[in-house]
């Protein structure tokens, strides 16, 4: 018989390829719809960070309660990106010496606030700016609603 604590790893172990198969999904969808570099790394910083209600609530337990002010659900963060970064080339970025922050606005919401992220209903302010950072080196490095 399983105690509580065999439980409770294998839903986190259960959770953690979850998120695994996201950010693989993510990954291959912006590598295929960018014509920059994407590292899956990266995927994995934003998605942990930005990604969906769970990984909000995550990241707000940690880290002196710093969390970050907007999430995305998957595709709005795909759609976002790409959409964010659809007018730019590898050759363009390369003009730049350092980084290139490209900000993009929405007809609808696209973040979702992390200000009633205790409460289990929905959130009431929605976002409908993005932020994307691109580096020449490293290619995108990382993408948030603002």
């Amino acid at each position: 018989m399983r105690n509580f604590r065999d439980l409770n790893r294998t839903s986190y172990v259960q959770h953690e390829m979850k998120q695994n198969r996201i950010i693989d999904r993510i990954y291959n969808k912006l590598k295929a719809g960018l014509n920059i570099q994407v590292r899956r790394e990266v995927v994995a910083h934003i998605w942990s960070k930005h990604g969906c209600r769970k990984n909000a609530q995550k990241w707000s337990g940690n880290f002196d309660k710093r969390i970050p002010s907007y999430f995305f659900n998957e595709y709005q963060l795909v759609k976002a990106i790409i959409e964010a970064t659809s007018l730019l080339s590898e050759e363009w970025i390369q003009q730049f010496p350092n980084q290139i922050y490209v900000f993009a606005s929405f007809e609808e919401p696209i973040g979702r606030s992390v200000v009633n992220i205790s409460r289990t209903m929905s959130v009431l302010c929605m976002s409908s700016f993005v932020l994307v950072i691109l580096n020449r080196h490293q290619g995108l490095v990382t993408a948030y609603p603002i």
